[in-house]
């Protein structure tokens, strides 16, 4: 599969934005592993665990018939309470893990701090 397909299938999931990757450079041949840094923890965490849940369905159920293009789509989450130094901290990790791109990224003030920091416009946009 070429790489715009494969954009265009995972942009159609919802991503917030792409990172210049190519396909092989995916940490599994047969993954597509999605980085999300959320508020998943306080009282702010509840209706992020729902889109959590409502989006791992979506991608179960793409899962179960086959992936996009027999790649399985992962999604990896990491808790930033909310707090701009913890999400740059959770981006870097996701960047260094392989993810290809971010999705659900939540909360405008983290979302900022790690474009400001780090991304230089590849975040398009927070939920």
């Amino acid at each position: 599969m070429q790489r715009r397909q494969i954009a265009a299938a995972i942009g159609a999931l919802g991503l917030t934005g792409l990172r210049g990757v190519h396909a092989a450079d995916a940490p599994a041949a047969n993954e597509i592993v999605l980085g999300q840094s959320a508020v998943i923890s306080g009282p702010l965490g509840g209706p992020i665990k729902a889109m959590i849940s409502g989006a791992q369905l979506a991608f179960d159920a793409v899962n179960a018939q086959g992936g996009v293009n027999g790649r399985k789509i992962k999604l990896v989450t990491i808790d930033d309470e909310l707090a701009p130094p913890k999400a740059i901290a959770n981006y870097k990790k996701l960047l260094d893990d392989g993810v290809l791109a971010m999705f659900g990224c939540v909360g405008s003030g983290t979302t900022a701090a790690a474009e400001q920091n780090m991304f230089v416009g590849v975040l398009l946009g927070s939920v």
